[in-house]
């Protein structure tokens, strides 16, 4: 008697292909967005709210969201005169909303007063 060959499954031959070029494709999609890194400004050393932010605590920092509100790495320079308005911790990414000119216009009789909450 000769032993019994299995008949492979057509339908089970195609899910497997399939599978496996949608393995390609989620792969490469994957390849394709991690390629468009973004630098942001990260922070080195504590700031107290209030205090001015030198550029030897800032450090470059790669992210993988183009469209953020984090500071870009290159707008580094233009935070000359910029105080920070929360307390910023060390591994933090600035935001705009973080820091706040020097010199900011308030109504008179009125004082600008940062508040650690």
């Amino acid at each position: 008697m000769e032993p019994a060959f299995r008949q492979r499954r057509l339908h089970l031959i195609a899910l497997g292909l399939l599978i496996f070029l949608g393995g390609l494709v989620a792969t490469a999609a994957i390849k394709f967005h991690t390629d468009k890194r973004v630098e942001v400004i990260g922070i080195t050393q504590r700031i107290d709210a209030g205090h001015s932010i030198p550029v030897t605590v800032m450090r470059k920092a790669e992210i993988l969201s183009p469209e953020s509100a984090f500071v870009p790495w290159s707008e580094r320079g233009n935070l000359g005169g910029q105080v920070a308005t929360v307390t910023l911790l060390p591994g933090t990414l600035l935001t705009r909303a973080m820091t706040v000119s020097a010199v900011v216009e308030h109504l008179p009789g009125g004082a600008l007063l940062g508040l650690d909450l």
